[in-house]
């Protein structure tokens, strides 16, 4: 899967949860479909995150490291997604430590992306994106800031042809 599918993927997923959260807030909208689209959302987005993270490194960069620190994060988002999915279909608490793991995983993977994505990527904003999406999820999804992680992934997503340091990369390689 390329990265701006999976970012695409993403981000329409987050927008849903966001769009959810809100309807929650403002119109009071509460029981076992509402939560089950909620989760099932929330599940979605973490399996695009996941694939777009890992599908992001492979563009940006043939740096080791930044691939590594991908799929961290991705490991953490398939926990978290993981927990999700069980939770749409059936209402458990049993996987609640599965989700504070993932959690971890995602920030700690996500971080240390933004910070080597910084150094060796290029555009080294685009690098930062997944931290942007889990920080704004985590922090204010109940609130509906999942928008924000939806739009962050969205920029990954449209994002004009990413000159990547692969290319320059191969290029003195062959020379």
């Amino acid at each position: 899967m390329n990265y701006r599918t999976a970012a695409f993927l993403a981000a329409a997923s987050f927008a849903v949860e966001g769009l959810c959260a809100l309807a929650h807030r403002a119109l009071g909208f509460d029981g076992a479909p509402y939560d089950h689209l909620l989760d099932a959302a929330y599940a979605v987005a973490m399996v695009g995150s996941a694939l777009g993270i890992v599908a992001l490194a492979r563009l940006l960069s043939t740096s080791k490291p930044l691939r590594v620190f991908a799929f961290v994060a991705a490991a953490g988002f398939g926990c978290m997604g993981l927990e999700s999915a069980v939770g749409a279909v059936h209402r458990v608490g049993a996987l609640g430590p599965l989700f504070t793991v993932g959690m971890a995983l995602g920030l700690l993977g996500s971080l240390a992306f933004t910070i080597t994505g910084s150094i060796v990527a290029r555009p080294r904003w685009i690098a930062a994106a997944p931290l942007v999406a889990i920080i704004a999820a985590a922090a204010g999804g109940e609130m509906g800031l999942s928008l924000l992680s939806g739009a962050a992934w969205l920029c990954v997503a449209v994002a004009a042809e990413i000159p990547s340091t692969r290319s320059r990369d191969e290029s003195s390689a062959r020379a």
